[in-house]
Order: C-alpha cells, then structure tokens, then sequence
C-alpha cells in the first residue's frame, strides 16, 4: 500500500462510525455482490431514519456505490450497493478495525448463555457431591470459632 492510499485511509478512518462500520462489513461478508437498504438495515441492525445519511457517506468516500433499486418495503424504492475496490481495499488494510455484525453479537450472547448454563449445572454438581463433606467442614470451623469467642 503507498504512503498516499494510508494517508487516504487515515481521512476515510475518521469518518467511519460503529454504525457504518457495520455497514460496511455487512456488505462486504455478503455472499453476492450487491445488497439492497433494506438487506443491510436488517444485518447490521441500524435504524431506519439514519441508513440514506450513512450510506451517502460511505458512498461519498468512494467505500460503496450505488448499482440499482428495487421494491422496498414502502413505496420508496430501495437503492441496491456494491462494494467499492477502494472499499474492499480499506477492509484489507491495517486501518480497519472490523465492527461485530448483530449475528456475530447474537452468536456470542447464545455462547456466553450456554456457558452460564454450563457453570450452573456444574455449581449444582459440586454442591451435591460436596454438600455433605462442606457442612461437615463448616460445622466444625463453626464450633471452633465458637469456642474460640467463649474463651
């Protein structure tokens, strides 16, 4: 990469919010090479009212373009989106620092859940088998202690 390209990258690094981001990987991880609004709203979870002012930006920095319309939801046609060599370029490049897709946070909410699944079924176990032997041990710390404050 030459000194211009990471000097464009540093400009383009400033106006990529978590929002675009998002955006961006979205279009990039997609499987065909186009993406409509609607498609990227629903992947990278953004807000309606704010995706034309995301997308004019990444489309302004020369990251993404506009390829067609087709039927959105409303009566407003859906602007469909390409990833830009450029766009692909700045994903490549040290400058990057990708931003977690909402499945990519969904996946990680379901592992962490299974693993305090996990951490309690294992807290059952060690009760249970322990149960007995632990109220013994605190038992008799108990009586010391007790003794101990008598004297």
């Amino acid at each position: 990469m030459s000194s211009e390209s990471s000097g464009k990258f540093d400009e383009i690094s400033e106006q990529i919010t978590e929002d675009r981001g998002a955006l961006l990987t979205a279009l990039s991880r997609s499987d065909s090479d186009e993406r409509s609004t609607t498609e990227l709203r629903r992947e990278a979870g953004i807000p309606s009212g704010s995706m034309s002012y995301h997308m004019q930006t990444l489309v302004d920095l020369g990251l993404v373009e506009v390829v067609g319309e087709i039927d959105g939801e409303g009566t407003i046609p859906a602007n469909v989106y390409s990833i830009t060599s450029l766009g692909q370029e700045f994903l490549d490049s040290s400058h990057w620092r990708s931003f977690p897709t909402y499945d990519d946070i969904e996946r990680l909410e379901n592992h962490v859940s299974s693993l305090e699944d996990e951490l309690e079924t294992l807290k059952d176990v060690v009760r249970r088998g322990l149960g007995d032997d632990l109220r013994t041990i605190i038992s008799e710390e108990v009586e010391k202690e007790l003794e101990q404050r008598e004297r």
